[in-house]
């Protein structure tokens, strides 16, 4: 495992193989010595991690102030209005919580502050691989033991004093309940914070050595693909296990082949 320096992200490290990410995503690491933590899987490994939430804002002229923490708690109260006045708050006889909403927004599209984490670090590396292949991509894995949650009180608190109680420097966690078989089959998890001003990106992140970063080279996400297909049964279809995914996974953009693991 060689240990490199990027321009964005710091410090990283950068496995030969798929059996070498492995081998160490399995050691216990971090100050708590702990083996469980979130991932998620970033195709570019230049991109900063931001929300889209918050790459949105960058591109509306009606957000552009110093206080990019307020900017976005409004924009998300606007998009809570909009979304409860066109009766999307309702689903199945129930009345669903603003975080609720929230991620039913976004697995339609909508633009949130929850960035898409998973509790498996393999679906998280297929995220780091399945596009721009001929770059290298990076998998982030948060330790747990150094997240916030409220997953009890979400249901019974508005999203306003929930955002109210964030602390600056910690990022906070939320498992969103298996309504959709995506949400279920990607093992999805949410983070979300204050916005961050570090180069990194807008995402805040845990304290100390309580996080990690690996670069998955061209060559190296194209060894993972292959095993995360053959050996795990993990491709596209199954990650997005509906009429949308399908259809993806068969369009003009993938290789005819990937419709046959044998």
């Amino acid at each position: 495992m060689k240990n490199i320096n990027h321009k964005i992200h710091g410090k990283i490290q950068r496995p030969a193989s798929f059996s070498d990410l492995i081998s160490e995503v399995s050691k216990p690491a971090g100050s708590s010595n702990h083996r469980v933590w979130m991932w998620r899987g970033q195709s570019n490994i230049d991109w900063t991690i931001d929300s889209s939430a918050y790459r949105r804002l960058k591109k509306s002229s009606n957000y552009q102030t110093n206080d990019k923490n307020r900017d976005l708690f409004r924009y998300e109260e606007n998009l809570l209005e909009h979304a409860t006045h066109r009766g999307y708050k309702y689903e199945n006889g129930r009345t669903l919580n603003d975080f609720e909403l929230l991620a039913k927004l976004q697995h339609h599209g909508a633009a949130t502050r929850l960035v898409d984490f998973t509790r498996s670090v393999l679906i998280g590396l297929w995220f780091a691989c399945h596009e721009n292949t001929d770059k290298s991509g990076l998998l982030i894995g948060f330790d747990t033991w150094y997240l916030a949650g409220y997953e009890k009180e979400l249901e019974t608190r508005p999203y306003s004093e929930v955002i109210e109680d964030l602390d600056d420097d910690t990022p906070a966690t939320w498992e969103p309940p298996g309504v959709t078989p995506r949400i279920a089959v990607q093992h999805s998890q949410f983070i979300y914070s204050r916005v961050s001003e570090s180069k990194r990106g807008s995402l805040c992140f845990p304290e100390d050595d309580n996080y990690r970063l690996f670069e998955i080279t061209p060559a190296l996400k194209k060894e993972c693909l292959s095993i995360l297909t053959e050996v795990f049964d993990i491709d596209r279809s199954v990650i997005f296990p509906d009429l949308d995914g399908f259809s993806t996974s068969n369009s003009v953009g993938e290789d005819i082949s990937g419709m046959h693991r044998w």
